[in-house]
Formats: structure tokens, C-alpha cells, sequence
């Protein structure tokens, strides 16, 4: 092309971007800058998608300085790609910066949901909290992707009674539908507290009763729990998978490695004692002629 707009070097750094190719995407970023185009605000959110990808988060600094230098265009949907970008790398403190930095009356329900993913997904899940109820005192109503990422955090906690809490509000409280990531994170935090019965029943009483997903997640916590009975459990639970999904192999395998987690399970079994194989035979030599 004899003239490259602004346009068509957004489309290549998207696509670049979107086919898994980062550094590729970074670099056609820089070309447009050294080639004296002005990147807009769709050229940063690909180039921090890029960098949100890459394992080094020198890039995205990079990336952030050069939206700070072009006035007018930090939009709210570049910041918070920013800090959604600084939450997967670990880099809180900095992804906490940029969300301050985002005027109180901008601030949209993303900007939130980044916030409290970045919290979420590194373990600070009080931040989490704190920051879901000062999302309510500003007047944001949350949506499902806030408490997919509250309940995907709870999960690690094993605040059964919090997680809960959150589960029945999101729909009574706010009116939200339960998507099957709900259900799952739901199933998943209660299994792992070793509440299996309960966690059945919450499968059983949903809408999504007659999809094997659930029933993987409940059968992958039958595995994590050590409670009695819960081998005898994963029969019942890995049947139902398998009937609601004939092709997936992957209930035979995660009911068996269950039992062979508990071999007691079996009467009569006991582990064998280490024997070391019999010595070789020592080597004959013989002279032939």
C-alpha cells in the first residue's frame, strides 16, 4: 500500500494480535510509530491484547507509556485492557494505579470487573470483596463476569458460606442468570470443602442438570475430597457423565485414577513391598578353537 492509514495498521496489528502472534503484533506498533502514524485507541487495545499474551511485561510498560505521551487517547476501554493486561501478570499494585487512575464518574462495570479479577486471580480475594461492595456504593450494578470472578476466587478459599452467599444473590439480589462457569466455580467450592451431597444436589437442581460439564467438575472434586464414601460416589457420578456424554473418555479416566488414589477400596488390596529385581548372571567367557 503506497499510504497506510491509521486503519490499516490497526487491522494488521489486530490480526497479528489475534492470531497468537504478539511479538509480531509489538512490532508493527512500533513501526507505526516510527513511521510517524498516531495510533488511536483501537491500536492500543490490540497492542495490549498482544502484550497481555507475552510472559514479559516490559512490553505492556511500553505500551502504557506511549497511551500516557498521546493525549485524549487513554479512553476508559484502553485503561481497562491495562489493567486487566497488569492482573494477568501479577503486577496488582500497578493495575490498582491505573484503576485509580480512571476518573470515578468513567469507571464502568469492565473497569470493575478488571479490578476485581486482578485481585481474584492472585489471591487477594479480601481486596476482591472490599472492591465488589465499593463497586455497589458507586452505583455500578454488577454483572455476570463479576461474580464469575468472585466465585472463582472463593473457590481457592473454601469460604463455602461466602461463596454461597454470592452464588444465591447474583440471581435473587440482582436478577443475574447462572451460567454453567457459575455452576462449575460453585460445584468446584464445595467439593473441595468435601461437600459432595451438597454439591450434587446444587447440579441436580439446575438448568444445566442434563450437561456432562457439571458432572466432570463434581466427579474431579469426588477425586480431591477424602471423605468416606466418596469413592463409592464417583461410580454414581462418572455413570451419569458418561451417559450424558458416550464420547468423552475423560470419566473413565478421572473415576479411575480416584480409585486408584484409595486402593483400600478394594478388599483385600495392599501395597506390595519393594523387591529388587534377582542379580544378572554373571557372563561366561568361552575360547572357541
Amino acid at each position: 500500500m503506497p499510504q497506510k492509514s491509521t486503519v490499516s495498521w490497526n487491522s494488521l496489528i489486530g490480526a497479528f494480535s489475534r492470531s497468537g502472534r504478539p511479538m509480531e503484533s509489538l512490532v508493527l506498533f512500533w513501526t507505526m510509530n516510527l513511521e510517524g502514524v498516531r495510533p488511536n485507541s483501537v491500536t492500543f487495545m490490540a497492542a495490549i491484547e498482544a502484550c497481555t499474551s507475552m510472559e514479559e511485561i516490559s512490553h505492556g510498560r511500553f505500551v502504557h507509556a506511549v497511551v500516557l505521551s498521546c493525549e485524549g487517547e487513554a479512553s476508559v476501554g484502553v485503561m481497562n485492557a491495562l489493567i486487566n493486561m497488569y492482573g494477568k501478570h501479577s503486577r496488582v499494585s500497578e493495575a490498582r494505579k491505573t484503576f485509580a487512575s480512571i476518573c470515578k464518574s468513567h469507571r464502568d462495570v469492565i473497569s470493575w470487573n478488571s479490578m476485581i479479577a486482578a485481585y481474584a486471580r492472585n489471591g487477594r480475594l479480601q481486596e476482591a470483596k472490599d472492591t465488589f461492595h465499593k463497586m455497589a456504593m458507586d452505583g455500578v450494578l454488577p454483572n455476570e463476569v463479576t461474580f464469575l470472578a468472585l466465585l472463582s476466587a472463593l473457590g481457592h478459599s473454601g469460604d463455602v458460606k461466602r461463596g454461597w452467599s454470592f452464588f444465591i444473590s447474583m440471581h435473587h439480589d440482582y436478577g443475574l442468570v447462572w451460567g454453567i462457569d457459575h455452576l462449575v466455580c460453585t460445584v468446584d467450592l464445595f467439593g473441595r470443602a468435601g461437600l459432595i451431597e451438597q454439591a450434587e444436589r446444587i447440579v441436580l437442581s439446575s438448568s444445566f442438570a442434563r450437561s456432562p460439564v457439571p458432572w466432570m467438575a463434581l466427579l474431579s472434586a469426588c477425586k480431591s475430597s477424602r471423605n468416606p464414601g466418596t469413592i463409592e460416589k464417583s461410580g454414581t457420578v462418572a455413570r451419569t457423565a458418561l451417559e450424558l456424554n458416550t464420547a468423552k473418555s475423560s470419566p473413565y479416566v478421572l473415576v479411575s485414577n480416584a480409585f486408584l488414589d484409595d486402593l483400600s477400596y478394594f478388599p483385600g488390596a495392599r501395597t506390595l513391598p519393594y523387591q529388587p529385581p534377582p542379580p544378572a548372571a554373571p557372563l561366561v567367557k568361552t575360547h572357541l578353537g
